[in-house]
């Protein structure tokens, strides 16, 4: 759901600026593209704590209003909020490049940015070694990769659903061990429900092991998610199939 939605009336933002619901729709054509950001500017300069900020950023996420936090990181940027100087915001829209683009680079690009804030995240040791992990079993080090992976799962590290992704979706693609992909696709999904990705390696295990009902159900959940139309599309196929 775009950003609109939630600032012009979805949610109490909207409310904030008394702007009805019933006038959502009038603010969604291209000629009001404009104010519907210089409304969004507005709500940044009156919410200018940035723990704030970044809680309800994460609200909308873990909500699975991921195309919103996607627009209002791009505008706290755009923007310089005071926000735009924490790393956390920065590791954030890493977690959502790596759920959504099958290029590392994208997400690995936005862990550099938190790495150069001048409010050093935590979490960056864990960030930087899934990418290492990453890196081992694009060449191959499998061993060095599936170590750092489990690692990551076993601290229970803040990147510990996107580690037992990337362990699973090796561990399946590369015939290791389909049972304990299966275990670890399944409880990442669990909590995290507009996890695509997840949810599409799930439907492709589900299919190898003859549960048909389950791999429909897993590909439905992606097209309840997906807004990219070649995937759209791709998913739709597997559902039919």
């Amino acid at each position: 759901m775009p950003i609109w939605h939630h600032i012009l009336g979805e949610n109490h933002w909207g409310e904030k600026m008394g702007i009805k619901q019933t006038n959502v729709q009038s603010f969604l054509e291209p000629e009001s593209v404009g104010f519907i950001y210089d409304t969004a500017r507005s709500f940044l300069k009156r919410h200018s704590n940035p723990e704030t900020l970044l809680a309800q950023l994460k609200d909308l996420f873990y909500g699975g209003e991921v195309q919103s936090c996607k627009e209002l990181i791009q505008l706290i940027i755009e923007e310089q909020h005071s926000l735009s100087e924490s790393g956390a915001l920065f590791l954030l829209r890493a977690q959502i490049a790596f759920e959504q683009s099958d290029d590392p680079m994208e997400y690995i690009d936005w862990v550099k940015q938190a790495q150069l804030c001048s409010q050093a995240h935590q979490d960056l040791d864990s960030w930087n070694k899934l990418i290492r992990a990453q890196k081992a079993l694009k060449e191959a080090d499998y061993v060095s990769g599936q170590e750092v992976l489990e690692a990551l799962i076993i601290e229970g590290s803040s990147v510990s659903s996107l580690a037992s992704y990337l362990l699973a979706h090796h561990l399946f693609w590369r015939n290791i061990n389909t049972d304990r992909a299966l275990d670890l696709l399944e409880e990442v999904t669990n909590k995290k429900s507009h996890f695509v990705k997840a949810w599409a390696c799930l439907g492709f295990v589900y299919n190898k092991l003859q549960y048909k009902d389950k791999a429909q159900f897993a590909f439905g959940q992606c097209i309840e998610f997906e807004s990219n139309p070649e995937k759209l599309k791709f998913y739709k196929q597997q559902l039919a199939s």
